[in-house]
C-alpha cells in the first residue's frame, strides 16, 4: 500500500452481528482473519454492480475481481470458488476532499457492509467517525510531507 493511501475492509453486517450478537467496536486481527465472513447467502452481485464509478481492472491474483488503480482509489474483492472471503478498499489520498469517497460509502452502506479501518476498529461507511478518521490519517500525512 503506498503512503498517500487510506485502507480499511468491508464484511456483512449481518456477519458480525450472527458472530458477536451486535456490531463490536473492535475485533482483533485474529478474529478478522479466522472469521469466514462472507457465505453464499451475500449478494455480491448487487455489491458489485454498485461500483459503477470504478474501471474494472486486472489483478496479478486471477482470484480476484479489481476495480480501480493499484496506486490510487481501488476495490478488490478476493474470490474462493465464486464467494467472496475478504473485500479490501484503498482510498487515494492525495485528491482534494476524496472525491471517491462519498461514492464508496453509498456503495457499502447500500450492500450493508461495514467498515474493518487498519486498527480493526468497526465504522458504518456513512458515519462521521470515519471520515474523521481519514481527515486525521490525511492530516498526519501531509503534516510528514511538511516536515520534510
Amino acid at each position: 500500500m503506498a503512503f498517500w493511501q487510506y485502507s480499511f475492509w468491508a464484511v456483512p453486517r449481518q456477519s458480525l452481528i450472527k458472530q458477536y450478537g451486535a456490531i463490536p467496536v473492535s475485533i482483533t486481527e485474529d478474529e478478522f482473519n479466522d472469521v469466514n465472513w462472507f457465505d453464499d447467502s451475500y449478494q455480491l452481485t448487487k455489491f458489485i454492480e454498485s461500483i459503477n464509478y470504478l474501471q474494472k481492472s486486472n489483478h496479478w491474483d486471477k482470484g480476484t475481481l479489481f476495480f480501480g488503480d493499484y496506486d490510487a482509489d481501488c476495490i478488490a474483492i478476493m474470490l474462493d470458488n465464486g464467494v467472496a472471503n475478504e473485500i479490501n478498499i484503498r482510498i487515494d489520498l492525495r485528491n482534494q476532499g476524496v472525491p471517491v469517497l462519498d461514492k464508496i460509502a453509498k456503495s457499502l452502506s447500500e450492500n450493508d457492509l461495514i467498515i474493518i479501518d487498519e486498527s480493526m476498529g468497526t465504522n458504518e461507511p456513512m458515519s462521521d467517525a470515519f471520515i474523521h478518521n481519514i481527515n486525521i490519517d490525511i492530516q498526519c500525512k501531509n503534516n510528514f510531507f511538511k516536515d520534510k
